[in-house]
């Protein structure tokens, strides 16, 4: 989520992030029917896998824009499926990205 803010601010242009499957996430340049992002941390096909054994929920969207801010305001949950742990990560309509 982090990246996706950065390369908003950066591009300045809108950056949709866009959850597939639980376990990929991937970056799209203005719009969430955008062009995907290729970069760091990206297969060829422009998909950020989550660590193994990690998912991430619920598979909604979220668009920053090129202040950084984050519309809508999102609570993802990141489980770790060998322990049953979770951590959530919180994106306020600021574009903080927090986790206790």
């Amino acid at each position: 989520f982090n990246q996706a803010r950065e390369l908003a601010v950066k591009q300045n242009a809108n950056v949709c992030v866009q959850l597939p499957s639980v376990s990929q996430m991937q970056l799209r340049v203005g719009a969430c029917d955008g062009a995907v992002w290729i970069g760091p941390g990206t297969d060829a096909a422009g998909n950020i896998s989550l660590p193994q054994g990690f998912t991430l929920a619920p598979l909604n969207d979220i668009v920053f824009n090129y202040l950084g801010a984050a519309l809508p305001a999102t609570t993802y949950t990141l489980t770790d499926s060998t322990s049953g742990a979770t951590v959530t990560v919180s994106i306020a309509l600021t574009g903080r990205i927090a986790s206790p």
